[in-house]
């Protein structure tokens, strides 16, 4: 036991850079967004979405989510990059049964041959902010997701597939 006194603290070390390497491995890789709803559309960049989902918006503005600064400034919050890898988030107002949902969407820029649409999460009005995959809600998930692609994913013209639910 004398002689692996002196590496302990080298092992304590080790461990901890291993840990954190694990960590943030796993953190970038697609299995942190598990709970997400995914589309794949392969063959199309990311701008290619973005500029269609600008028209989609040009030409539907009842879909654009408006919201305010600390300074009460209005501002609409689409195309934020997210800080992690090459995201970027868009907001819809969608029409939902009696009343108005919002969807929380990412673009996957990562790659240069194909792009992904993650579904973050929804709100109503009146409600929490809703987070994908959790089951309490999966029933009004599906109901959310098929608005989603009805009213939105249909209507950029390119073909996707869904990857999970």
């Amino acid at each position: 036991m004398k002689k692996l006194k002196p590496f302990i603290p080298l092992i304590t070390i080790v461990s901890i850079f291993l840990a954190l390497l694990f960590f943030g491995a796993y953190i970038m890789s697609p299995g942190a967004f598990a709970n997400l709803q995914e589309y794949a559309f392969k063959d199309v960049t990311s701008p290619d979405i973005i500029d269609k989902i600008t028209d989609l918006k040009k030409n539907n503005p009842q879909y654009i989510v408006w919201s305010k600064d600390e300074n009460g400034n209005i501002f609409n919050p689409d195309g934020k990059r997210e800080p992690i890898r090459n995201f970027y988030t868009y907001y819809f107002l969608l029409p939902f049964e009696d009343r108005t949902v919002i969807v929380k969407i990412y673009i996957d820029g990562s790659e240069a041959d194909k792009s992904r649409i993650l579904l973050g999460g929804y709100t109503f009005a009146e409600d929490i902010y809703r987070g994908w995959g959790d089951p309490r809600y999966e029933k009004e998930e599906r109901k959310v997701t098929k608005v989603l692609e009805k009213e939105v994913l249909d209507n950029l013209g390119f073909n996707y597939r869904k990857l999970w639910f």
